[in-house]
């Protein structure tokens, strides 16, 4: 999975945190917003692929991030979702990648009778 965050919101034109690699270990600056967990850092999110989703796992109760304007400690999120943490907001954009099909729809259209 190819992982997009582009930061919405500022003034200027802001970052874009690409993520090639799951599961990624992410860090809050309140100043900065997110980047890449250092080595040998707990890190305060997960962003890790469950089932062919983007999953979010919150693993510090300092920074709780909000999806869509709700907060969330863990769960799916979706391409064109907006993720909060901080101050910086961020629109969520994914491809997957290999050979594993993409998930099953969670909408089922029936025939009218």
């Amino acid at each position: 999975m190819r992982v997009r965050l582009y930061a919405v919101g500022s003034p200027s034109q802001g970052p874009v945190l690409r993520f090639d690699r799951l599961p990624v270990l992410l860090e809050c600056d309140p100043q900065v917003g997110l980047h890449e967990a250092r080595s040998g850092q707990p890190g305060d999110f997960c962003l890790c692929e469950e089932h062919g989703h983007l999953y979010l796992k919150t693993l510090s109760r300092q920074q709780i991030p909000r999806v869509n304007e709700a907060a969330m400690l863990c769960g799916v999120i979706d391409p064109g979702d907006h993720l909060q943490v901080g101050e910086v907001e961020y629109l969520v954009s994914y491809e997957r990648t290999g050979n594993s099909p993409a998930p099953a729809s969670r909408f089922v259209i029936q025939p009218f009778s």
